[in-house]
């Protein structure tokens, strides 16, 4: 059996868009940046520097502590703080008995 074609008419085929290898890894690269962005900002933990391992020389800008509103809704407390050493910062819950080593 034999196809017939004559001028325009020839068969049309539509593929999906493959991706090309660049875009299969920028697609990796921003699920693991996003990974890195939730594991950045830890909630509930006592602050500590994860570039570093340690809260030697942690800076605290800002802490709030934890308050019940008037609605009944809790507001956790929260601390931003920013490494001496490396010049990394955060901002994050922290467990509520927690306080800035010296905060007033």
């Amino acid at each position: 059996m034999s196809t017939i074609r004559t001028g325009s008419q020839r068969p049309f085929v539509v593929h999906p868009p493959v991706p090309s290898d660049a875009e299969k890894r920028m697609l990796d690269t921003r699920a693991i940046r996003e990974r890195a962005l939730k594991d950045e900002r830890p909630r509930g933990l006592v602050p500590v520097c994860l570039a570093c391992g340690s809260d030697d020389a942690l800076v605290y800008s800002t802490y709030s502590e934890q308050v019940i509103l008037p609605n009944g809704r809790t507001r956790h407390a929260r601390a931003r703080y920013c490494c001496a050493r490396c010049g990394r910062s955060r901002d994050h819950e922290v467990p509520a008995s927690w306080r800035p080593p010296g905060w007033f």
